[in-house]
């Protein structure tokens, strides 16, 4: 493997870049529309970066050699964000919420409740959040380390 890397000059910084290039890509770079329609920016003006986000480009055209519809589709820019947050480190390894986001969480629900809620009525459902969200949490912990979800 590392041989064949070594061959193609495929290398982490390179990974990276490509993978920034679709997720940071702009469509109104690569077409212009209006009052007087839809127009693609030609592909000798536009960047490697822009040219590299493109998936495809299609036009239909009428029997008589009229354009009838003109479409593109750019790479997957979410897939591409999600994947430069797991490089960066933004996400926990589970992609899930820690112990102590979970903790914030319930905390802002609380006082939100307590702002929001009659005083005799807001204690019954801070308490029945907090012990949904930790038997949610202890569940999904549970299938993180491989026991049976319950």
């Amino acid at each position: 493997m590392g041989a064949r890397a070594a061959r193609l000059e495929v290398k982490a910084d390179r990974v990276v870049l490509e993978v920034a290039r679709l997720a940071f890509a702009d469509l109104g770079r690569l077409v212009r529309w209006g009052k007087h329609g839809v127009r693609l920016v030609e592909s000798t003006k536009l960047s490697a970066d822009d040219r590299a986000a493109v998936a495809s480009v299609q036009e239909h055209r009428g029997p008589k050699g009229t354009l009838q519809s003109l479409s593109i589709k750019l790479a997957d820019k979410n897939g591409a964000l999600v994947t430069l947050c797991r490089h960066l480190g933004l996400f926990n390894q589970q992609d899930q919420v820690n112990r102590k986001q979970l903790d914030a969480l319930l905390d802002g629900m609380a006082n939100v409740l307590q702002r929001d809620v009659a005083p005799g009525r807001v204690k019954e459902p801070i308490l029945e959040l907090t012990r949904i969200a930790e038997d949610s949490y202890a569940k999904h912990e549970g299938a993180a380390r491989g026991s049976p979800a319950t």
